[in-house]
């Protein structure tokens, strides 16, 4: 998953409060959950979960220390809301609020 290149700007552009790491979430455990499609748990759904896990976290390491502390933590509660985290969550999460706020001026709308 890749983070729009307004979204990349906006964070990238913004200064840090801190330059913590990122949440050490559980990608196994959420794609387990999300691998079961029905009853059964398909190979295909957990690779593709697996793979998307890894391409988001890979895309979030670089902007992360730049993303202001009220947005990671907006965000990262939105990523842990199936309790065990994802990073494709905390990107798309992180996206969607960036461009809501350069689209608003700089104000959050809603959440």
């Amino acid at each position: 998953m890749r983070l729009p290149a307004a979204a990349v700007c906006l964070l990238a552009c913004t200064t840090a409060a801190t330059a913590s790491g990122l949440p050490a979430f559980d990608s196994a455990a959420y794609c387990a959950k999300v691998g079961f499609v029905g009853m059964t748990q398909t190979t295909t759904t957990l690779d593709g979960c697996s793979a998307q896990e890894a391409s988001a976290r890979a895309d979030l390491m670089p902007v992360w220390p730049n993303v202001p502390d009220d947005l990671r933590s907006h965000c990262v509660l939105a990523a842990e809301f199936t309790g065990t985290g994802s990073y494709a969550l905390l990107a798309s999460c992180l996206a969607k609020t960036a461009a809501e706020r350069a689209l608003n001026g700089g104000e959050t709308v809603g959440n």
